[in-house]
């Protein structure tokens, strides 16, 4: 593994232009911002990341103080090879276990964690996008909190949302949309009923 390629590959030709765009920048930050206003987390919180993308994001809530372990899902062989190569060049101290699967294989992660979040492009590029959502929820324990963030050219489908977390035992504690470069976002923070 030539971990100068995978950073390399963050700012070359392909994908060098969206990470360097202050589109890019901004939804970080949006991200970022959202989850620090709305996610109280106790010490010794167990977390789960579906799709690890960059890592940028596994690595935020990995070094998050309050958060004891981090499991990250995703499915791309690839992606969870160069992950794991840069958290070993990083030789971040973490307890991060990454699992290369479909997220719907995952049975056993059932009721472990205290924090599930969705990031990014991950619900966006699913084809089976109420399948992961009901994944995740049934990840969380009682009381748990979910993070769904998402991206579309248009309303990212809040009323179906909304009913999705009536029939998992969810509710949504906290709702936010924003349009910026002619995308909304959406930024939820959904609670497991118990």
């Amino acid at each position: 593994m030539d971990i100068a390629r995978i950073y390399g590959e963050q700012y070359g030709p392909e994908a060098g232009p969206w990470n360097l765009s202050l589109e890019s920048k901004y939804l970080e930050y949006a991200i970022t911002r959202f989850f620090e206003e709305n996610f109280p987390l106790e010490e010794g919180a167990r977390a789960c990341n579906v799709g690890v993308g960059a890592g940028y994001w596994d690595r935020y809530l990995s070094y998050r103080p309050e958060i004891s372990a981090l499991t990250s899902v995703d499915i791309d062989p690839e992606i969870c090879e160069n992950f794991l190569a840069c958290l070993e060049n990083e030789g971040n101290p973490n307890h991060i276990t990454v699992l290369q699967r479909d997220v719907l294989d995952c049975g056993e992660l059932r009721g472990q964690f205290d924090l599930v979040t969705l990031v990014g492009s991950t619900l966006k590029e699913s084809a089976q996008t109420e399948g992961v959502l009901r994944q995740a929820f049934a990840f969380l324990k009682p009381g748990g909190q979910l993070y769904c963030q998402s991206v579309y050219e248009t309303d990212g489908g809040k009323a179906a949302l909304e009913r999705l977390c009536a029939e998992n035992s969810m509710r949504v504690e906290r709702y936010e949309t924003e349009t910026r470069y002619g995308r909304t976002i959406s930024f939820w923070k959904l609670v497991k009923n118990g």
